[in-house]
């Protein structure tokens, strides 16, 4: 009989661990439920590509019976891959997400200009830089029974010069391309390696605004679609900072001739891969998945 008290003290116990635990579990899933991941990809339509003779281009080369065939391949489109860990308030009604942010960027010319040199040499190898950075996005939905939220994002990052060295050719006359082919093609010799003078290096900062609609599938996953529409844009190179509103005019800077990478100026080298840079991340069409952890 003396024991039944200890019994009943160990009983309730066991039931407060248990009642802790359980406590614990529900505030456990309610709190991760708060948590996502997601991969988005940015796709940048370059909208002078579609009217004007000023493109971005692919530039690679392949190998012929005398040597090499250097393809300039213009391109309408540019990505960039962004992961982002998402934290939402309980009535999933507004998000806030912290991103990391990587794009290849490339220069915008295919020629490169030599000061000592009235003519331009043509790229065989493009100036290789890497573009990493970050974002914050602050998403609102306030109806739940539409599937859409939108907000501002935040970006900034900096431009890395991946080498200073480029592939370059003498000018030659492109060969016909057969039927409506946009490839600019030329047979070239062996290209030479010449280095800059310079490694590219800039910063850039952003706003802009972001609209996604959304498709859930399965218990845990959401699918989404949208666009950013930029706001505003810095960019902090060589002592100088260019700002204005980030649309995609080709007069930002200054006029287009600038844009041409010179050997040995780090100005206008800096200058070219920030007009690309800028049209990497302007407006965009954004695909992602999200994930939520937890009991969504």
């Amino acid at each position: 009989m003396k024991n039944r008290p200890k019994m009943k003290l160990i009983k309730l116990y066991i039931l407060f661990i248990f009642s802790i635990l359980s406590f614990n579990s529900v505030l456990s899933q309610d709190s991760l439920r708060r948590f996502s991941a997601e991969g988005e990809v940015k796709v940048v339509p370059l909208m002078s590509s579609f009217y004007s003779g000023f493109r971005f281009y692919n530039i690679s080369t392949e190998a012929n019976d005398s040597g090499l065939t250097l393809i300039n391949k213009p391109t309408n489109f540019r990505p960039s891959l962004n992961l982002r860990l998402n934290v939402t308030n309980k009535s999933q009604s507004f998000y806030f997400g912290v991103g990391f942010k990587y794009a290849p960027v490339k220069n915008y010319w295919n020629k490169l200009q030599h000061p000592d040199s009235t003519s331009s040499i043509f790229i065989t190898e493009n100036i290789k830089t890497d573009y990493i950075g970050g974002t914050l996005r602050f998403l609102f939905d306030p109806i739940k029974d539409i599937k859409i939220i939108g907000g501002f994002t935040i970006g900034g990052g900096k431009l890395f010069g991946r080498s200073s060295e480029v592939q370059v050719t003498n000018p030659v006359p492109p060969i016909a391309s057969p039927g409506n082919s946009k490839k600019i093609k030329y047979d070239i010799n062996e290209p030479t390696t010449m280095d800059l003078g310079y490694q590219i290096e800039l910063w850039d900062l952003y706003l802009n605004y972001t609209f996604q609609y959304l498709f859930n599938t399965g218990k845990n996953l959401t699918f989404y679609v949208g666009f950013e529409i930029p706001f505003l844009r810095l960019f902090f190179y060589n002592s100088q900072v260019k700002t204005g509103l980030e649309l995609n005019n080709d007069s930002f800077f200054t006029s287009l001739q600038n844009f041409t990478p010179i050997v040995g100026d780090q100005s206008s080298g800096n200058k070219n891969l920030a007009y690309s840079l800028k049209k990497t991340h302007t407006s965009s069409l954004n695909f992602g998945i999200r994930y939520h952890f937890g009991n969504y």
